[in-house]
């Protein structure tokens, strides 16, 4: 089974730490690389969104949610070096499972298609579907990091309080954006929060529907049903 495929389709932090009690050494550190690039790519696309909002308080709000994810890249890099292997660059064409799970990878790539380029100058218009998607972001991570803490508790607390540290600062990240979409959608932008969410929400079910059939197809290939197994 492949550990990214599983990642979707398990929904809460018990189902996905059991599956990774039994994952190789190696695909695990291949998952923290992936956590590790994720954190970085959504550092720098939150950095182009606080030097392009129009409102300076979302901009320092931008500037420290950014600090935050290099925090994380550095951490996840602390944690790889800890359990004796080098950060790696991913290739030029990555699949998705040594780059991290489909849908935080194909999400953080829809953020940097729809990003302002830096000398723009942008509104809520456009800030409201980036957070919708960085909001998915930070849901997932939550639901995975939360299952490598639980896996690395008796094996290495080191490490699982500092995953620990990671998730208090996502907690957080998730709470404030929130709480930004529910007053914006409170104060007039109710449609363009809605419509949002709506299309989150589909990417979400596309990328579930895609690892439940990949799931079920190297079922299929184990049991011999089906060529390359």
């Amino acid at each position: 089974m492949d550990p990214t495929d599983a990642a979707h389709v398990m929904q809460t932090p018990e189902e996905y730490a059991d599956f990774l009690a039994g994952m190789a050494f190696e695909a695990r550190i291949e998952m923290l690389n992936s956590f590790r690039c994720a954190e970085l790519q959504g550092a720098e696309e939150l950095r182009v969104l606080a030097d392009t909002t129009d409102d300076p308080d979302l901009a320092r709000k931008f500037a420290r949610h950014a600090a935050d994810e290099e925090k994380h890249g550095a951490y996840f890099a602390e944690i790889m070096r800890r359990l004796g292997a080098e950060p790696f660059d991913p290739p030029d064409e990555p699949d998705h499972i040594t780059i991290g799970g489909r849908l935080i990878v194909d999400t953080l790539n829809d953020i940097d298609e729809i990003l302002p380029s830096r000398g723009e100058t942008v509104g809520l218009d456009r800030v409201i579907p980036i957070l919708t998607l960085f909001q998915a972001v930070e849901r997932r991570a939550l639901v995975s990091f939360e299952a490598h803490r639980r896996t690395f508790e008796a094996v290495d607390p080191v490490v699982a309080e500092r995953i620990g540290e990671i998730i208090a600062d996502e907690s957080h990240h998730a709470r404030y954006v929130r709480d930004l979409l529910d007053r914006w959608a409170a104060d007039g932008w109710a449609d363009a929060v809605r419509e949002a969410q709506e299309a989150t929400d589909a990417r979400e079910a596309a990328a579930r529907e895609w690892a439940a059939e990949r799931l079920e197809a190297e079922r299929l290939r184990d049991e011999g049903a089906l060529p390359g197994g």
